[in-house]
């Protein structure tokens, strides 16, 4: 599948557009000299590029899609059976966090699992810089969120977005499944616990409930 025509116009338009170089992130000067490790991008955040480069719109559009072709790849890998939107919004996500952590997201777990609504959730896990909330990602996160659940392309198609507060609440994981062999086990033992807590006047004891006769 290939990044839809509205969807590379959304993801130019989280990007922004420089056609100069730019310290990305930027880390402090040293001695009042850009630091040696600094890392550069150009175009839609393209990185790779050196300090005081400077090039053409053409020459960034040129950029721009050979990144995108990498990772429609990987999402393409990762995640084989997607609607258009819910692609385009995980292609976005890709090329903010990487190839890498977009193949070992709970996103990608939990679109595969068909856990749709829990992967839309889940987008919010990538709202942090440098180990803090960051209310750019925050926003970021909430349209990219819109797209992957079909409501339209915030900023692009008319769609109305508002932000939203940042929530303090973790994002909700999909239960890991009882193996089928398991659940008698599993059935057994939570009907002994209402009983034991639910049902005082029946005598049980902790030590009548352990297992392998230990005490409690």
């Amino acid at each position: 599948m290939r990044l839809s025509p509205t969807g590379r116009r959304f993801l130019q338009s989280l990007e922004g557009l420089s056609l100069k170089a730019y310290p990305d992130p930027a880390l402090p000067k040293v001695n009042g000299q850009w630091n040696p490790k600094q890392k550069w991008s150009i175009g839609y955040g393209h990185s790779g590029a050196y300090e005081g480069q400077v090039i053409t719109r053409a020459e960034a559009d040129r950029l721009f899609t050979g990144d995108v072709a990498k990772f429609e790849a990987i999402v393409s890998l990762t995640t084989p059976e997607t609607t258009q939107m819910q692609f385009d919004a995980m292609v976005t996500l890709a090329y903010n966090i990487g190839t890498e952590g977009f193949s070992t997201s709970t996103v990608a777990r939990l679109h595969n699992l068909g856990d749709y609504e829990g992967a839309a959730a889940a987008f919010a896990m990538w709202r942090k810089s440098g180990g803090a909330v960051n209310p750019v990602l925050v926003a970021r996160r909430a349209k990219e969120t819109s797209v992957y659940r079909g409501e339209g392309y915030p900023g692009i198609d008319g769609t109305v977005w508002s932000p939203s507060p940042i929530s303090t609440q973790p994002v909700p994981v999909a239960p890991y499944p009882i193996p089928v062999a398991m659940q008698p086990v599993a059935i057994g033992a939570c009907a002994a616990l209402v009983a034991y807590w639910a049902l005082p006047r029946i005598q049980f004891t902790r030590r009548a409930l352990s297992i392998g006769g230990a005490s409690g």
